[in-house]
């Protein structure tokens, strides 16, 4: 039988270790603002050059989307790196575990959310069974579908609900200004791995840096 989760032991979990390591609160905003840099810049160079036609700016467009999406998982991996009992540091702001299997989670998993919410529920349903994924393919190695499948049996015994709602609350709030998106989302995201952790068991971290990045995390 699995541990129940606790939205209020993962609160304050989550919020000690942002106090202990502000510098959780560094990564997601760190590569958003890499991939406006690299987007904007890119789209510019391209309505500059006069042989060029400006439609091929386009392309910087889902370079800025990658960039996002790389941003939201080194989040995780550095929520993961915390929840490992380790010190939160630079190079991990700049380097994912299981790179290639943990974008291709990641991206497959929005766009079946974003397919789902169409029909609202679909979308709903996708997110809390998808809730985990990326931290299977990050903490454990996972391929694509078995992270998905270990997501949707920890989601599935129940005892996660409140904890996803939390964070999704979160997360909508996070939305509505800057700081609440800069301070929230990093509060959310460390509470959805301390759940995982709860649930699935400590990440196997030091196995996976060895494997894909050549470096001790």
């Amino acid at each position: 039988m699995r541990p129940a989760v606790d939205v209020g032991d993962a609160w304050r979990w989550a919020w000690a270790r942002l106090k202990d390591q502000p510098l959780l609160l560094a990564p997601m905003p760190l590569w958003i603002a890499v991939g406006f840099a690299v987007g904007l810049t890119g789209i510019n160079v391209i309505q500059e050059m006069p042989d060029v036609d400006n439609g091929w700016s386009v392309v910087f467009v889902p370079v800025m989307c990658l960039l996002f999406g790389v941003g939201l998982l080194i989040q995780t991996r550095a929520s993961l790196v915390v929840a490992s009992g380790r010190r939160l540091r630079v190079r991990h702001l700049f380097t994912l575990l299981n790179a290639v299997g943990s974008v291709v989670v990641f991206y497959l998993c929005g766009i079946l959310q974003l397919a789902g919410g169409a029909t609202v529920v679909l979308g709903v349903l996708a997110a809390y069974f998808f809730l985990f994924a990326t931290r299977g393919a990050l903490a454990r190695r996972l391929g694509v579908f078995k992270a998905i499948g270990s997501s949707r049996a920890l989601m599935g015994s129940g005892s996660a609900t409140t904890l996803a709602l939390a964070a999704w609350g979160l997360y909508i709030l996070s939305l509505l200004t800057i700081v609440g998106w800069i301070v929230l989302w990093p509060m959310a995201d460390p509470m959805i791995t301390r759940a995982y952790v709860q649930l699935a068991g400590p990440p196997d971290l030091p196995k996976i840096g060895r494997a894909s990045c050549r470096e001790r995390v």
